[in-house]
């Protein structure tokens, strides 16, 4: 005679499980929409910055993306680019240092 007690205790786990196989595949999807988006973002502004190369802003958001990618180095290039041209903005400069800090931590 088989347990029969365990059934639903077994059957409430193999839910579970296939729950967290859900959920892994929702976060897997929703990673690489997110890296898409910034892939898009990144493309276009590059395109702005071709046609304005001395757009501070533009320079300061091509960080940001690189930063939020962890792409540190690149983006701090970006931001150096930034402050090549204004030295004093201060939202670069705490973008700048914001970034070497989470490349100190990754």
């Amino acid at each position: 005679m088989s347990d029969s007690s365990n059934l639903p205790k077994a059957m409430q786990e193999y839910y579970r499980a296939q729950q967290r196989e859900r959920d892994k595949d929702q976060e897997q999807f929703q990673e690489k929409r997110l890296k898409e988006k910034w892939q898009d973002a990144y493309v276009i502004f590059r395109q702005i910055h071709d046609l304005e190369p001395k757009n501070v802003d533009v320079l300061r958001q091509m960080g940001a993306m690189l930063a939020n990618q962890g792409l540190y180095d690149d983006a701090i290039k970006w931001y150096n680019k930034a402050l090549e041209l204004d030295p004093k903005n201060v939202d670069v400069i705490f973008e700048k240092e914001t970034c070497q800090k989470m490349k100190q931590e990754d």
